[in-house]
């Protein structure tokens, strides 16, 4: 139809000025007459005149965005990209925190190295305090004058920190601390537990099974579990001085 179209244009022109006089046949020209206006010799294309609003012509999106596979290629693509972001980021913050493990470790290790240098050799710093742990056995009065000899004395425990300080220190045996039960009056019969230091125990740790008050004079050790036991035996001991 479109070659004969172009073969006789005028016949069509003069069918669409006509279209009052003849009736239906005018309409059906003038319908042509349309056809041949919209047609686009070009392209071979013509414009859809089948709606109702005047025949406006409906775009379509290219073909390449209509292809599944090209869709579901960027989407792909996306999803590699954002992966691969992910991937750079997460090495970078694992390189930083190794990095900041590593300082911490090394700044660890110097603060130890300080912290040992403030107490003598065989010694161990807890806060404002050296500790010493003893190998050998002996009875309390010995083991204080051990301590004496060492320009200490036998330790006061005043705080669970410090209690759970010795419980490390003292594993693998029980070893005597510096409390005891005394006489505190000439005239009376009145015993206390009192620190070597003189102090009166405003923290205590003895064990639930001991009898109080202990029957004449008693001293206080602490065990591998950080109970302190009454008793009278040959025991290891640690003895405490101020760092220097």
């Amino acid at each position: 139809m479109s070659s004969n179209i172009y073969e006789k244009p005028n016949e069509l022109m003069n069918a669409r000025y006509s279209k009052g006089a003849r009736g239906d046949r005018g309409e059906r020209m003038e319908r042509l007459v349309d056809i041949y206006e919209s047609f686009d010799p070009l392209t071979d294309h013509r414009v859809d005149f089948s709606t109702q609003d005047g025949g406006a012509n409906t775009r379509h999106p290219p073909a390449v965005l209509r292809d599944p596979f090209t869709i579901a290629a960027v989407i792909l693509g996306l999803l590699c990209l954002v992966l691969l972001i992910g991937i750079t980021v997460l090495f970078n913050l694992y390189n930083s925190v190794s990095l900041q493990r590593d300082q911490l470790t090394e700044a660890n290790k110097l603060r130890t190295n300080i912290s040992e240098s403030l107490c003598p050799e065989g010694w161990k710093r807890s806060r404002c305090s050296c500790y010493y742990k003893s190998t050998e056995m002996k009875s309390w009065d010995d083991s204080r004058a051990d301590c004496k000899n060492r320009t200490a004395d036998l330790v006061v425990v005043n705080n669970k920190e410090e209690q759970e300080f010795l419980s490390e220190l003292n594993e693998g045996g029980t070893s005597w601390i510096g409390l005891q039960y005394v006489k505190t009056s000439e005239w009376s019969e009145k015993w206390e537990w009192k620190w070597v230091d003189g102090s009166t125990p405003s923290y205590m740790a003895l064990a639930k099974d001991q009898s109080l008050p202990p029957v004449n004079r008693s001293t206080v050790s602490i065990d591998q579990q950080g109970t302190w036991i009454a008793s009278n035996e040959s025991k290891q001991w640690i003895c405490e001085r101020e760092v220097s």
